[in-house]
């Protein structure tokens, strides 16, 4: 690793020969020889005198503990592990250990000669690793800075998320307490009082009281007395408010209600569709019934209608403050579909949101707010309901995998108000995110396949970073990353890339389309048919048939009839050089070199895919493992190559 990416212990100023100076620094693990070579390094001063000079000006700086863990009995024990470390690629490790044995005393001229012309071969190396060091360092604290800045952005978008969500209790109650029709109470002084004898469904009689104060109208007291009882008939709403309304005019104390009754039914229609539009459903039934009285029945129809929504409504409400989200939208699918106003399609909205399905999120979002069009005026405030609604659909547009969808639902609240700040920021991410993709589909079709990967691995923070780690957009970004990785021929990767996506497709059963499964096995089948993988693209390629459409089925399978065609070439004339990943000039070798590479090559190819190590699947495993011992038993007897084993 590189120094300065641990713990500073102390540094020592040195003034160089040619009066510029320079700073020795010892970091925690160093001792004094690595200390002194990372500095005649970067300074070039490779002179055995410097180094013997320089040596006792770091040492104070340099624990017992770090000299121990490099010590070693002589110096040639010293100058061969640094030889050791200098074939492995450890050029600045092999050059400390030389400067450990140079700096050793009783050595010859010899040995010093040698030792130092060693150590001066070892700097370009040196330079080298300590460059790739801090460009690691340096790519690694970017990582870094990226990772902090995706959790602040997760943090912050769970925050958002909790907030919508208790917004949306917030909202489930007030509606709650809008469709409460109260209790019975018997009031100290009412104008009148109805007795009242109610048989229910098991035959049981009760006895009841319909009672009128001076503050409410005579049909709003009816309604609510009809509605607290379940009494959910449009007759009997009219009956009770004609009854209550006798009883006013024989006691004679209509001129003393708060609230007067108006002159015509075409003004209780209208109050009752004003009353309707602000969710006040008990108010709108009372007025409806109040003109049904003045017209002999007229707008009994939607009197029926309205109260029919109003009890859909009422129960799906109470079972939604329960948390019996399966039950609370049954019970609003009870309600016609021409009674369905802006709470039903909210109220659907979060049943849907709590039973996990986003497909139907987004549909019923995109309803209630097409239902909602014409009330769009006005700032989107977080609390109100449309906003809500309009920020699940968008992050249900994305669980489907579709960034189309969610733009629709975000660019619909910002053409009524582009100062929304929170479906602002959704749009800000959203299209930021899809930017990241089109320059993922440019680097594939150009071929940059390292580059794209890179992107990918950005295109996956940014998701991080909304809340959406596995949510559907998730199996786009890991389908792409499958076929970058597989042309970069990093199999291992790949394949375990497009296993994640059909994972997650598995776990989205129900609503995720089926084109992204046939998207997914073919992806995956072309990852499997670059390894060599024939047979688990056959099988791939034969699911990706099953879900194909129609327009997709062909093009899918003649990719398939390929396929069998590479299966069964493969099984017959395999390349056992390709298998163990042998040097492409192998034949040009002479036969020491070619048995020594087989015998390499098939230790390594041995250990890779053993069944117990491999990564990812073990059939897969098992399979490379026999094609393994296959191609070297083949090669062994072409080229004659003895002691493999």
């Amino acid at each position: 690793a590189l120094a300065s990416a641990r713990e500073l212990v102390g540094e020592v100023n040195i003034r160089l020969n040619n009066g510029e100076d320079r700073v020795m620094a010892a970091y925690a693990g160093d001792d004094a020889a690595l200390a002194l070579w990372r500095f005649c390094v970067v300074t070039d001063i490779v002179d055995v005198p410097s180094l013997k000079g320089l040596a006792p000006r770091i040492q104070h700086l340099i624990t017992g503990e770090a000299e121990k863990a490099y010590k070693l009995r002589t110096a040639g024990a010293y100058s061969r592990r640094g030889q050791k470390e200098i074939q492995d690629g450890r050029w600045l490790e092999g050059g400390a250990d030389l400067v450990r044995a140079l700096l050793r005393p009783g050595l010859d001229e010899g040995q010093v000669r040698d030792m130092h012309s060693q150590l001066v071969q070892t700097v370009p190396g040196a330079k080298r690793q300590m460059n790739r060091a801090e460009k690691e360092a340096e790519t690694a604290k970017i990582a870094e800075e990226q990772r902090a800045r995706e959790m602040d952005m997760c943090k912050a978008s769970k925050q958002s998320l909790a907030q919508q969500n208790r917004l949306w209790d917030e909202w489930t109650v007030r509606t709650n307490a809008t469709l409460d029709p109260g209790i019975d109470e018997r009031l100290t002084d009412p104008v009148v009082s109805l007795g009242l004898t109610l048989t229910g469904a098991d035959g049981e009689e009760s006895r009841l009281s319909l009672e009128c104060c001076g503050k409410e109208h005579f049909a709003l007291a009816a309604t609510k007395f009809s509605m607290r009882h379940q009494l959910y008939s449009a007759a009997e709403v009219i009956k009770l408010s004609n009854m209550v309304k006798s009883e006013l005019e024989e006691a004679g104390a209509d001129e003393e209600l708060e609230f007067k009754s108006l002159e015509a039914a075409s003004a209780y229609v209208e109050r009752a569709a004003t009353s309707q539009n602000q969710g006040d459903l008990l108010g709108a039934i009372a007025d409806l019934a109040a003109a049904s009285i003045m017209e002999s029945g007229q707008d009994q129809g939607k009197l029926a209608s309205l109260i029919s929504q109003y009890a859909g409504l009422r129960r799906a409400t109470h079972l939604a403050l329960e948390s019996e989200w399966k039950q609370s939208l049954d019970a609003l699918f009870s309600v016609g579909a021409r009674d369905r106003d802006s709470n039903w399609r909210f109220l659907q909205v979060r049943c849907n949101m709590n039973l996990g399905n986003p497909s139907h999120v987004y549909s019923s979002a995109l309803q209630a707010l097409q239902q909602h069009q014409g009330k769009q005026s006005g700032s989107w405030e977080l609390s109100q309901p449309r906003t809500l609604t309009a920020l699940a659909g968008g992050l249900a547009g994305m669980g489907v995998s579709s960034l189309d969808k969610a733009m629709k639902i975000y660019t619909f609240v910002l053409r009524n108000d582009p100062d929304q700040t929170q479906v602002k920021a959704a749009y800000k991410a959203l299209k930021a995110f899809k930017k990241q993709l089109s320059q993922v589909d440019e680097s594939l079709r150009l071929s940059f396949n390292h580059k794209a990967v890179s992107q990918l691995k950005e295109a996956a923070g940014m998701l991080r970073g909304m809340g959406l780690e596995t949510e559907g957009l998730h199996v786009t970004v890991l389908l792409k990353q499958c076929t970058a990785q597989s042309a970069s021929r990093l199999h291992d990767d790949a394949i375990q890339a497009c296993d994640q996506a059909l994972d997650m497709i598995e776990s989205m059963q129900g609503y995720i389309h089926p084109s992204q499964r046939t998207e997914a096995h073919r992806t995956r089948a072309q990852a499997h048919l670059v390894d060599n993988n024939f047979d688990e693209a056959v099988d791939d390629l034969k699911q990706a048939l099953d879900s194909a459409s129609q327009s997709s089925s062909r093009e899918i399978e003649e990719l398939l009839q390929q396929a069998q065609v590479q299966q069964r070439e493969w099984e017959k004339h395999r390349d056992h050089k390709v298998v163990l990943e042998l040097p492409s000039n192998i034949e040009e070798l002479d036969h020491s070199a070619r048995c020594m590479w087989l015998k390499k090559m098939y230790k390594k190819m041995a250990m890779r895919w053993h069944p117990d190590k491999a990564r990812g699947s073990k059939k897969r495993a098992e399979r490379k493992m026999r094609e393994c011992g296959d191609a070297k038993v083949a090669l062994v007897e072409q080229w004659r190559c003895k002691g493999i084993r």
